[in-house]
């Protein structure tokens, strides 16, 4: 495929730089920082990806990790001896961490790295160097696979940074594809869509995380360009469906292979706003309240006992956290309000290593 057949098909708005740029912000908690388009005042952006996993079920992810917790325990003594001796639980965090990664827990993630890094590079149209060979198989059939179904990645949009004022979220998009002949839904040539790359072994348990946050890049309002500090327009893409590229990571058995999937994300988008009514929810603490008062109509002020009784007790709050988001939001909220300490950042961060590991 030349590069002079496809370019004649990339016609999107102004085009941003390589948004790999460590230009970009982060705040505390990992979340993008980038101005708020309205007031172009820094804002923190929940991650979409934490958005997709709001209602995703992790049983499973769950119980891989305790496994490969056990697993490393037993290869590691000298970890299973430490675990032993301590009941500090930041040491227990670091330990398990510890002993994930002696059983090859971070193996997989690492060569599916790789793979992004490898693809990127092909769609860049650059030269691919120093491929391992157990790699080789795979990024080329993803590039046969774009190939043989007319697929064309805009490679000034690869790894763009976006934005979603109406969810406040801000996500990473892999990549907007571009078709050059009838594919799909697509009949017309030149339409925009998002591709999104997976390297899981296993996707079958991921499609309702994916088709959030593919419909979350979909309706992404503008590009952040880091370099130049400020947006730029995002193309028109379509918001109906998407493409997922699937290439699992090589292991025995498979040698390397890519399958492409439509990813129904009108559905997506939809449970993304459910998403965001979930993440309200959490936010309700009026859900009990002491024998004597009111649920419904307005509610009786809670009588409380601690030293912040006529403020909000951040410390209770960050107690019933229940995720990194939550954290997130309550760090939002106190700051904004002028009530975030040193005391209570260490105490967040504190309550942060439960949901690490």
């Amino acid at each position: 495929m030349s590069s002079a057949s496809t370019d004649a098909f990339a016609s999107p708005p102004k085009p941003v730089p390589d948004a790999t740029d460590e230009g970009i912000k982060r705040d505390r908690w990992g979340r993008y920082v980038i101005p708020d388009p309205e007031t172009g005042q820094e804002r923190s952006w929940t991650r979409a990806t934490t958005w997709a996993k709001t209602i995703s079920d992790t049983y499973k992810l769950h119980q891989w990790q305790e496994r490969m917790t056990a697993k490393g325990l037993v290869m590691r003594p000298d970890l299973f001896a430490r675990v032993a001796t301590t009941d500090d639980k930041n040491e227990l965090n670091q330990l398990c961490e510890e002993a994930k990664n002696a059983a090859g827990a971070k193996v997989g993630a690492n060569m599916g790295t790789a793979l992004h890094s490898f693809t990127e590079q092909r769609d860049r149209g650059e030269e691919v160097r120093s491929m391992p060979a157990i790699l080789k198989t795979a990024v080329d059939s993803y590039s046969e696979a774009l190939e043989t179904n007319h697929l064309h990645a805009l490679r000034d949009y690869i790894e763009s940074v976006i934005i979603v004022p109406e969810l406040g979220v801000a996500g990473r998009l892999d990549r907007i594809l571009t078709n050059l002949a009838p594919v799909g839904r697509w009949e017309e040539p030149g339409q925009y869509f998002i591709g999104d790359v997976k390297t899981a072994a296993n996707i079958g348990y991921s499609w309702l995380e994916v088709s959030i946050q593919l419909a979350i890049y979909a309706h992404a309002a503008k590009i952040w360009d880091p370099k130049a500090a400020e947006f730029r327009e995002m193309p028109k893409v379509d918001q109906h469906e998407a493409i997922v590229m699937h290439m699992p990571v090589p292991s025995e058995g498979n040698t390397g292979y890519t399958d492409l999937y439509r990813v129904n994300i009108a559905k997506g988008w939809e449970y993304a706003l459910l998403a965001g009514e979930i993440r309200e929810a959490r936010k309700d603490r009026r859900l009990a309240v002491r024998l004597g008062e009111t649920i419904m109509g307005k509610a009786v002020p809670v009588q409380v006992t601690n030293s912040r009784a006529q403020g909000i007790d951040w410390k209770a709050r960050i107690d019933q956290a229940t995720c990194m988001a939550d954290l997130s939001e309550i760090w939002n909220e106190a700051t904004t309000r002028g009530e975030w300490t040193d005391d209570l950042e260490a105490y967040g961060l504190n309550r942060a290593e439960d949901f690490r590991g």
